[in-house]
């Protein structure tokens, strides 16, 4: 008798388990062998071939397992020794029974072949038919059906269609095929840890097909596995109930590059409100921490008038982005690597203190998205004391060749802003012969009897001509050699070529006298860094003349420090809303009310959008402030800072500067001062005894209502007149920031 040897029976139990995986990945692991099939590899055939050759093996062991032998499965004298068939004689005479005639039909069905045994001429005929047959239903029906599945599937996966249910592994949503796409990958999957997540999903309105080509010039052969592209729009409920949302660790809404910027920040919020939805028809129990980027200032304008609805907010930890703010932070307030590009703040070396008599100075060319959001993030962040002992301002110089009419447009925007501060055109090609730029006047705020009007510490100019206008580039020569003057360049033209040119071409006072220049590059920064040397030793780059050269902006690159870190935001907005000297004791105790969120992250929840902005706002400032004071938030001993904050002359000095920062955002940001009937108004309550109480909810009522008037912008000589407590919360936040510094090194 003829059995299975050890070697075929160890090579059987082995086919065994390869299938048994291959089974396992077809129900569980659908991504990977789509991923596999869509390859279409020639060595996918040879895999194929040997899972089909490791079958029969697979078979015979079970089949010695269950103590079958060979002629059990077919027999014909002439095929066996004759040990063999006189072991079946003996051992089964008289036991068998004849074949059904539906099992020779299914032995006849399996293909050519089986004919030969058949008894007669005529049944011969018939199996020869049989066999025709069962060979053209296998080879012409059901392989082709199988391949056609096959295909299918690969091809849903290669075209985005495929849909996939991620149940035991932590996924990313990213909505839309925005440029920071690929960088956005990068960082969330070199996440480690417990907050490591496996896969990405990108759903885009593009071809899936073309995009995965692009995105895969972008990221690495391992970061590509590990993403999964679906073809939908974020507009669209549907494509929206497809990605399994509820089941996602975050999300982010993007939107697509090359859709029209009118519908961007529409499209982004209807977005969210689908997506609050399906959280809440899946009664997820945590909110869904979502990123959401919007185009334009004016969205972020929209929310101080008006919050999120009820169902976005109970379900979404919304989370907003600019990505031309996001850049104007990182390089003016964080000043934050990006790469081998270190960017210095404004001040740059310098220390502004009460006792300096510099003045800073940011000249921003061209007034397009960027550059306005650059001027803006400057009138956040710089303000510095020696406004309070010398009057000096921070100056912020547009230069456009359209600068008259951009200004009207940016000042309308910002019209209760640009009522209470100084500002003036100047055009330097028709200064009148012996006059300077410094001989135009400033617009001032109309004065009130009684009252300082005059009070923030920034001052405006619009430079109206051509960069390459002799009368310009004298006037940039004159401004960059003020030995007071401490100016950082920040060349922001709408088109990569033109700020490359515009920089390259700047008189060379503008190299020898600046901080920095910057130039924004939406695309690319290789041309930028090859001038200015950067990734070469400090040695190499001394006597580079465009050494001083900084790109920006690179919408590749804005995510590549960090997402957003709204840590040092979450921590000045507690100190806010715990107004006392020992919040900062409390911060990680839990709040019963809010499911138990530390203190800081659930007081950060229960807040608007507008609110967050504004401790957003704040949090840019403090590196300022500390810089001002000889110190930095990372690097300075925590000792040598709560030694300068101790005494209470630097507490007070630093509560006056945060009055004007808070002064200039509120501002900004739509609120006004009170007019002078207004101000009398309160003048009289004051005098007729009302309690504070009562004197605050009449205060609330004008600022939370239609006329967003706010009683306490003003100078701080006024507000000690006019709301004496308010005072009180900034000088508590001056007196947290040892405590604050201290808890952010920790969350490192």
């Amino acid at each position: 008798m003829t059995e299975i040897s050890f070697i075929q029976f160890l090579i059987g139990i082995l086919a065994l388990v390869v299938w048994a995986y291959v089974l396992i990945c077809i129900f569980f692991r659908q991504i990977l062998i789509d991923r596999i099939l869509s390859r279409g590899k020639y060595w996918h055939i040879a895999v194929i071939f040997l899972l089909v050759a490791l079958v029969p093996f697979g078979i015979a062991s079970v089949a010695s397992l269950c103590g079958l032998h060979n002629f059990d499965l077919l027999f014909n004298t002439y095929m066996y020794s004759p040990d063999d068939v006189a072991m079946f004689q003996t051992s089964y005479q008289g036991k068998g029974e004849s074949p059904g005639l539906i099992s020779t039909v299914l032995y006849q069905f399996r293909g050519f072949g089986g004919h030969f045994y058949a008894g007669t001429d005529q049944g011969k005929a018939w199996a020869l038919i049989i066999g025709i047959l069962g060979t053209m239903l296998f080879s012409g029906l059901l392989i082709p059906s199988v391949l056609s599945i096959i295909r299918m599937r690969s091809d849903n996966y290669l075209w985005g269609q495929a849909r996939y249910r991620i149940q035991h592994s932590r996924y990313a949503v990213i909505l839309g095929a925005h440029d920071a796409v690929p960088e956005l990958i990068h960082k969330i999957l070199s996440r480690k840890g417990k907050d490591q997540i496996k896969y990405v999903i990108v759903q885009t309105s593009n071809t899936v097909f073309y995009y995965r080509l692009e995105l895969q010039q972008c990221i690495s052969k391992v970061e590509e596995f590990h993403t999964v592209l679906y073809n939908g729009g974020r507009a669209t409920a549907k494509d929206i109930e497809d990605l399994n949302i509820e089941r996602a660790s975050e999300v982010y809404v993007l939107g697509e590059s090359r859709e029209s910027d009118d519908d961007h920040d529409s499209l982004n919020l209807q977005c969210i409100r689908h997506i609050a939805n399906v959280l809440k028809q899946s009664r997820r129990r945590e909110r869904m921490q979502c990123y959401v980027l919007f185009e334009h200032q004016s969205t972020f304008s929209a929310f101080q008038h008006s919050d999120l609805a009820d169902v976005v907010k109970d379900q979404i930890e919304f989370i907003s982005l600019n990505l031309y703010e996001l850049w104007a932070q990182n390089v003016l307030s964080q000043s934050r690597p990006v790469g081998n590009i270190q960017y210095l703040p404004l001040e740059g070396n310098e220390k502004i203190d009460a006792q300096s008599d510099n003045q800073v100075h940011l000249i921003v060319v061209g007034m397009s998205r960027m550059g306005v959001a650059m001027a803006l993030q400057a009138a956040h962040i710089c303000h510095y004391p020696n406004f309070l002992t010398k009057g000096i301002r921070t100056r912020i110089s547009f230069v456009d060749q359209c600068a008259e009419g951009e200004k009207d447009t940016f000042m309308a925007q910002y019209e209760s802003y640009f009522q209470q501060v100084r500002w003036r055109l100047v055009n330097p090609g028709k200064l009148e012969e012996g006059t300077s730029a410094e001989d135009v006047e400033w617009t001032l705020p109309s004065s009130v009897p009684g009252r300082d009007t005059d009070f923030l510490d920034t001052e405006w100019e619009f430079v109206h001509g051509r960069l390459d206008a002799p009368a310009m580039r004298e006037w940039l020569r004159q401004t960059v050699s003020d030995e007071k003057s401490v100016t950082t360049v920040a060349i922001c033209m709408h088109r990569p070529h033109q700020s490359q040119n515009a920089a390259i071409y700047l008189p060379i006072e503008v190299y020898r006298h600046s901080v920095q220049v910057l130039i924004y590059q939406r695309s690319s920064s290789e041309i930028v860094s090859g001038l200015a040397g950067i990734g070469k030793d400090e040695t190499q780059r001394t006597n580079l003349r465009y050494q001083k050269l900084r790109p920006f902006g690179m919408m590749s690159q804005c995510f590549a420090k960090t997402i957003v870190d709204y840590r040092l935001a979450k921590l000045v907005n507690y100190v806010y809303w715990r107004s006392d000297d020992t919040k900062m004791l409390h911060i990680n105790d839990p709040d019963p009310n809010n499911g138990n969120l530390p203190l800081a992250e659930s007081f950060w929840r229960q807040g608007s959008v507008a609110d967050q902005w504004s401790s957003n706002y704040n949090a840019c400032a403090v590196p300022t402030k500390l810089r001002f004071l000889g110190l930095d938030i990372f690097n300075s001993p925590i000792e040598d800072i709560e030694a300068i904050f101790a005494d209470p002359d630097t507490c007070q000095m630093l509560t006056e500067v945060e009055h004007n920062r808070w002064n200039t955002e509120k501002l900004l940001t739509g609120y006004r001062c009170l007019t002078p009937e207004e101000w009398n108004e309160f003048a009289r309550l004051r005098e007729s005894g009302m309690d504070y109480k009562s004197y605050a909810k009449v205060k609330k009522q004008l600022r939370s209502g239609f006329e967003m008037a706010h009683l306490d912008i003003c100078s701080m000589h006024d507000l000690k007149i006019v709301d004496q407590p308010s005072i009180e919360y900034d000088l508590i936040l001056s007196r947290a920031f040892p405590s604050i510094v201290r808890t952010l090194r920790s969350a490192q």
